[in-house]
This record gives structure tokens, sequence and C-alpha cells, in this order.
């Protein structure tokens, strides 16, 4: 894989995912962007624009503490920083199409609401809207060689040979199991 999006929001928990992907393809030669996305949530004020670019400069500085954190622990890695403004998944679209991406990276801690129980509503969110192989790693996994890779889809108009590629070449560098699981939304 040559280039793959690192999602974070500057948690542990992406920052954890961040370096799982680095580990992951330590011995290939892959280029990595660390994204941000950040809005603004409320509109109608004369300050917006003063808001916005306070949120840019402070997103630009954690990209680059998350940046340095990386770097430290994984010295030969190629890691690029992106902040953007707007909605996370039109900013992970957006990237994919800059940065040509074959995989885009994300961790996830999950929360109490039923939907979201088992990912998050950002990781939902860019999986239920985004149409790119992604990668969840859970808050609490440290890196080891994974034994198992998951396949989820909803079965609707994905070019599966596509999709599956950055799995089957991650299944192959790990000497790994591959599994498949139907995701049935709410009309069935």
């Amino acid at each position: 894989m040559k280039n793959i999006i690192l999602l974070t929001d500057f948690s542990d928990t992406a920052r954890n995912a961040a370096l799982y992907a680095i580990k992951l393809f330590e011995h290939a030669d892959t280029h990595f962007t660390l994204l941000n996305a950040f809005d603004i949530e409320f509109s109608g004020t004369p300050y917006i624009v003063q808001v916005k670019e306070e949120l840019a400069a402070e997103s630009t500085d954690k990209l680059n503490a998350d940046l340095f954190f990386l770097q430290k622990r994984m010295p030969n890695a190629k890691i690029k920083i992106s902040s953007s403004f707007g909605s996370l998944v039109d900013a992970v679209r957006t990237e994919l199409e800059v940065s040509n991406a074959e995989l885009v990276v994300m961790g996830c801690k999950g929360e109490s609401v039923v939907e979201y129980f088992l990912l998050g509503s950002n990781t939902y969110e860019v999986i239920k809207h985004v149409k790119s192989p992604l990668l969840v790693v859970p808050g609490h996994v440290s890196y080891r060689r994974p034994e198992r890779i998951t396949f989820a889809t909803d079965m609707k108009s994905i070019e599966h040979e596509e999709m599956i590629k950055p799995l089957k070449a991650i299944a192959s560098i790990c000497g790994s199991e591959m599994l498949f699981v139907n995701v049935l939304g709410a009309e069935y």
C-alpha cells in the first residue's frame, strides 16, 4: 500500500490506531496522512471567521504534537499532516481524492447508544458514507500481527475486488485468516 489516511481527534484511541497502522505497514513503502477534521457547530455569529481560524490553528498544533508522538516511536515512518474544516465524512472524501489513499484507519471506543455500541458515532458515519476500505482499531488493542481480519459489508453495490484488495495485502503480509460479515440495515 502506498498511501494511507490516519484519522485523528487527538485522543489516545486515535493515536493508538495510527501507531497500530504504522507498525502494520512498517516494512512497506507507505506514506501516511494524519488527518483531523474540525467543524463549527453553530452559525449566525459575527465571530465565525475568528472561531474558524482559532480552531484551524488548534488543529494544526495538535496535529504537529501527534506527528511528534508518532515519529518518536516510529522514526522511519513517512507522515504528513492535514487539517480540514468541515464534517469528518467530507474531509475523508476530499483527502481520499487528494492523496489517492488506498486505506483509511481510525480508532474506536464505542458509545452507549445502541446504534453505535460497537463502533462509535464517527466510525459509524465513516463506514456508512465513505466508499473506501477502512481499518478500525479498537482503543484497547496493542499491535500484534493480526490472526484474523474481518470484512464487514452491507452487500450494496460495492466493487468487492477493489474493497478487499487492501485486506488481501494485509492478510498476505501477516499470514492472517479473512472473515466476511454481512451487515443488515434498518430496512431488514
